[in-house]
């Protein structure tokens, strides 16, 4: 039996903005945004009872079906671009990760619980 190891990390940000500065980001830059609101209670909360439940099992799937010909270990961090109303703009990834665009092109028609916009979120 065979076992592999999956160290993901998913944080996400809200971008009130418009489709075309959401497509202007970077990873670096969603990924800096995403960990300075990743700390408030607001986040955690809507990632505790909002967005895992809602993208967990597409999740999971798209994870199966990416990785199911890999032998090795799947790391990749990857920043989910969310709106107001809970469309997934972007889904960014770290350079070099196929195993994470794999996975972002899986779940980009996916629509998530609404965020509640917090002053200070992206």
């Amino acid at each position: 039996m065979t076992v592999r190891f999956f160290a993901v990390s998913c944080i996400f940000i809200f971008a009130a903005m418009s489709l075309g500065a959401a497509e202007r980001l970077t990873f670096t830059s969603a990924q800096d945004a995403a960990k300075r609101s990743s700390s408030t209670p607001a986040y955690k909360n809507y990632e505790q009872s909002k967005f895992w439940p809602a993208i967990g099992t597409p999740f999971a799937n798209a994870m199966v079906a990416c990785t199911k010909t890999m032998k090795q270990d799947v790391v990749f961090d990857c920043v989910f671009v969310i709106s107001a109303d809970g469309h997934i703009k972007r889904i960014l990834h770290a350079p070099q990760q196929p195993i994470a665009a794999c996975v972002a092109a899986s779940l980009r028609e996916y629509t998530l619980p609404a965020p509640r916009m917090i002053h200070g979120w992206f």
